[in-house]
């Protein structure tokens, strides 16, 4: 962990959030159940490339659980950093 001693932040970033990767299979399939037509289902990916789908609500679990386990102080900026 002394290597990242001078880190102020660390932001776990996903490469999409569920909720807007899946409406687009959502609203394929309540088009289809309204009109009966069968469209292309398309996403926003590569399919060469890997994709980090993360849920948000995951992120907002695993961010509580790492403000409440490690010690905080502020920085000069008035943000918690560990």
């Amino acid at each position: 962990m002394a290597e990242f001693a001078a880190l102020q932040w660390t932001f776990p970033q996903p490469n999409v959030f569920t909720n807007f990767y899946l409406s687009n299979a959502a609203g394929l399939i309540r088009n289809h159940r309204k009109t009966g037509k069968q469209n292309t289902l398309r996403f926003a990916a590569s399919e060469d490339s890997p994709l980090g789908i993360v849920n948000p609500k995951d992120v907002g679990v695993f961010a509580a659980h790492l403000l409440s386990l490690l010690p905080t102080k502020k920085n000069q900026r008035d943000t918690p950093t560990w």
